[in-house]
């Protein structure tokens, strides 16, 4: 079951293991020599709360256990001082005032603040984990040192932030603040996210009320569903004086460009090229042995213009789109309601090179049947017939004949329809009383 602390003093040598969770109430604690180790569920509440450390003592709450902070505590250090460290989930959830540690802290796992301020000024160190700021901030007269893992979301941390780790203002979008100097080393990464142009409400930003040391890398990412305006800013870092700048930059070049500025008071996020806008193209049509000749239109929106080029990605055979957008393509003869898609991509010429592409699909018409324009009896010669029809240009027609307008037809010449459609043929013996005539 858990273990009970709300009086008194545990000395001596070696570890408690509280396998069922630590349960601290009230103040008055005093732990010295000795190792508390936490493997459950853990809380400390009260209305006030004091913990004294002493001879190397030290509190560990293990990967896979949790322990709450619901109060304002303080825990110091006496002769020996001692340690706590985390390296499960460590939140504090009451207490809307300040909980103190004198001793050093260190965090492996995961520390959420929700309320009040967690003051660390026995020194904080975090190698891996994540430790988020969701309603609560954090405090310290030491350096605060990330060198691993991640510190994230919106409030206040005063005083000196050393981060090689990374760093991420906001919980999307957000501000975090520094009451102090920054320092991101090489190794140190700082994240924003970018739905909009105001920060805090559109982007995440980050305050520095003192001196900013850049280094390491800038990563931005976009919102889902944002598309930045060209020529669009969002300042990203505040800063009393900013030196050094990010040694990389990543963003989504996928699907916008962006250049760094620097100031002695900022750091802003500029859109430098956005992606052309490639108008919708709808379904087409044309005959089974008809042509294509289609223009496909596109701009852009940045300043100067990029120059745009055309391509085809997924188009049939002989299909060809010239510098200025238009698609010839010779269907050639395809069966009726037969189909073939095409893709258009069009890129820029900016930095980096963005595309936008659109697939569109042709279909083959039903070809139209011949119709009759003429019929000359006697024409060239007695017992002769001229026939003239108007059918789809290049198509090839079978001529029947029959006595009787039920049949049984019978085949006797075929013509190519001329450029206008127009074709003709003749019935040198056509000698009956009666005649029918048709053409496919």
């Amino acid at each position: 079951g858990p273990m009970f602390w709300s009086l008194g003093r545990i000395v001596g040598s070696g570890s408690v293991v509280a396998e069922g969770g630590l349960q601290m109430f009230g103040g008055g604690l005093e732990l010295a020599g000795r190792a508390v180790i936490n493997r459950g569920s853990g809380r400390w509440s009260g209305p006030t709360g004091s913990l004294t450390l002493a001879n190397g003592a030290t509190i560990t709450n293990q990967a896979g256990a949790s322990f709450d902070l619901d109060l304002d505590a303080i825990v110091a250090a006496s002769t020996g001082s001692g340690t706590f460290v985390n390296e499960g989930l460590f939140r504090k959830t009451g207490g809307h005032g300040v909980s103190a540690f004198t001793v050093p802290f260190s965090n492996s796992g995961t520390m959420e603040l929700l309320s009040g301020t967690l003051r660390l000024d026995g020194g904080f160190t975090q190698t891996a984990g994540d430790l988020r700021l969701r309603g609560g901030n954090l405090m310290s007269s030491t350096p605060i040192r990330l060198f691993g893992g991640r510190l994230s979301g919106s409030g206040t941390v005063a005083g000196t932030l050393t981060n090689t780790g990374s760093i991420q203002p906001g919980t999307g979008p957000g501000r975090l603040i520094v009451n102090g100097n920054y320092f991101q080393g090489p190794s140190g990464t700082c994240e924003v996210l970018l739905g909009g142009d105001r920060p805090e409400i559109g982007h995440d930003q980050l305050v520095i009320s003192n001196l900013a040391t850049l280094d390491g890398a800038l990563v931005a990412n976009l919102a889902g569903g944002f598309a930045p305006a060209p020529h669009s800013t969002f300042e990203v870092l505040k800063c009393n004086g900013c030196t050094g700048a990010f040694a990389t930059f990543e963003y989504p070049s996928n699907a916008v460009g962006m250049a760094l500025e620097y100031s002695i008071s900022n750091v802003i996020v500029r859109v430098i090229n956005t992606p052309p806008i490639l108008d919708p193209i709808p379904e087409q049509e044309v005959g089974a042995s008809g042509s294509l000749n289609l223009t496909v239109t596109a701009r852009d929106a940045d300043i100067p213009l990029q120059n745009l080029r055309f391509a085809l990605t997924d188009a049939p055979a002989g299909a060809t789109i010239d510098s200025g957008g238009l698609i010839r393509w010779s269907a050639g003869v395809l069966p009726a309601g037969s189909s073939a898609h095409f893709t258009v991509v069009v890129t820029d010429n900016g930095t980096p090179n963005l595309s936008r592409s659109r697939t569109f699909t042709v279909r083959t018409g039903t070809v139209p049947g011949p119709v009759a324009t003429s019929l000359r009896f006697g024409v060239p010669s007695p017992g002769s017939n001229t026939l003239t029809f108007r059918g789809v240009p290049g198509t090839t027609y079978l001529a029947e004949y029959s006595l009787q307008v039920v049949g049984p037809w019978f085949d006797f010449a075929t013509a190519t329809a001329a450029a206008d459609g127009s074709w003709m043929i003749v019935d040198s013996n056509a000698t009956n009383a009666a005649r029918f005539y048709r053409a496919r």
